[in-house]
């Protein structure tokens, strides 16, 4: 085991003896998803609304786990990273490829209270065309639907252009928000 993974593991035991949630526990103020390495900004919910948060934390609250697991070793370096502060500002990072089912489910509870795992239903030509537009400057800055990025996908051509990243760009994102 690396000094890293020895560090996050110790850190995780120390959480989870402390908890987050319930009375004389740590509990949690805020809830924080974004795409790693870049991508759109993040999807946050906290408390109260306010500039930058866009759910209530109490739109969540029941998939929110009572001890926070520990972060797995991770694999990659692209994906989701969920990012869950304490009362007090202590912060525990799960991510980017890996994480455990309960944060897992946090991340996908917190996605489609922000609207952004909305109910499937076909793509419009116009909607995969504005996720790949987004792409054109060589990074995704908007959310779009998993549907939408991977029908964009559908549309790029079977050989990639030489000297673009657009394949491994919008697989990254699906990859992080999917």
């Amino acid at each position: 085991m690396t000094p890293a993974a020895v560090r996050v593991s110790l850190a995780a035991l120390a959480l989870a003896a402390a908890g987050c949630g319930g009375s004389g526990e740590a509990r949690v103020v805020k809830v924080v998803v974004f795409p790693t390495p870049a991508g759109p900004g993040p999807v946050v919910a906290a408390p109260t609304i306010t500039r930058g948060v866009d759910v209530l934390l109490s739109a969540i609250e029941s998939d929110v786990p009572h001890t926070l697991p520990a972060n797995p070793p991770q694999s990659c370096k692209f994906g989701a990273t969920v990012v869950v502060t304490l009362a007090g500002g202590r912060e525990v990072s799960y991510g980017p490829c890996e994480r455990p089912p309960e944060i897992e489910r946090l991340r996908h509870a917190l996605l489609a209270a922000a609207g952004l795992h909305p109910p499937g239903g076909p793509v419009s030509g116009l909607e995969w065309k504005l996720a790949l537009n987004d792409w054109y400057d060589g990074r995704i800055d908007h959310w779009h639907r998993c549907a939408a990025i991977r029908e964009a996908i559908r549309h790029l051509p079977s050989t990639p252009p030489m000297y673009s990243t657009v394949y491994e760009d919008l697989r990254a994102y699906a990859t992080a928000v999917c």
